[in-house]
């Protein structure tokens, strides 16, 4: 095999455009005098409400892994795989964290395993690495919230899966690699 064949594939562009946060930053703040009145702060009031509801929203944690099932659904399981040519559970786990969160894990969900703290099953929030035992193998995915997680099936690929009475039975660990801090300044970024 050649060096372009081996190469990742890249994942398709998004649309997401944060651009509207950052280009009316001066309109927000800049017409305010400590000097004036409450009535006069703005010239127009009803331009300064146009600028405010065109701020968008931060996105939460789990809809920054919905966006990342977005990039990876339909890809097939590939075992060793960590690209949209064929990903792994623990391939699409460490993409999803890069691409995502900008946390480097470990390529093995074994040693993915040891990373962050230990966290009750009752206890999932998105983004929580959730471990099972699957017909005899271990398998990892990530949290969308407490119903729902996302993962590469060996069967189906990059799907997402409910916490049925299959997956909840398999469940046998999550670990928390975002901590408090983590996702505030995740929701700081935008991200």
């Amino acid at each position: 095999m050649t060096d372009q064949e081996n190469a990742p594939v890249p994942a398709p562009p998004r649309e997401a455009d944060f651009a509207a946060i950052f280009d009316d930053q001066e309109h927000l703040f800049g017409d305010m005098s400590l000097n004036a009145d409450f009535d006069n702060e703005y010239e127009d009031e009803a331009e300064s409400n146009d600028v405010l509801e065109s701020v968008e929203e931060v996105p939460s944690i789990s809809d920054v892994v919905l966006a990342q099932y977005e990039d990876w659904q339909g890809v097939r399981y590939r075992a060793g795989g960590t690209d949209y040519r064929g990903v792994d559970c623990s391939g699409l786990v460490q993409a999803i964290f890069r691409d995502a969160f900008e946390v480097d894990l470990p390529r093995s969900s074994s040693d993915q395993a040891k990373l962050g703290e230990s966290v009750a099953k009752g206890d999932i929030r998105p983004g929580d690495l959730l471990y099972f035992i699957d017909r005899g193998r271990k398998h990892v995915g990530v949290a969308i919230d407490d119903r729902q997680f996302l993962h590469a099936s060996r069967r189906k690929g990059v799907i997402i899966s409910k916490f049925d009475g299959y997956w909840s039975k398999r469940l046998i660990r999550v670990r928390r690699i975002l901590d408090e801090r983590d996702q505030d300044a995740l929701m700081r970024k935008g991200g």
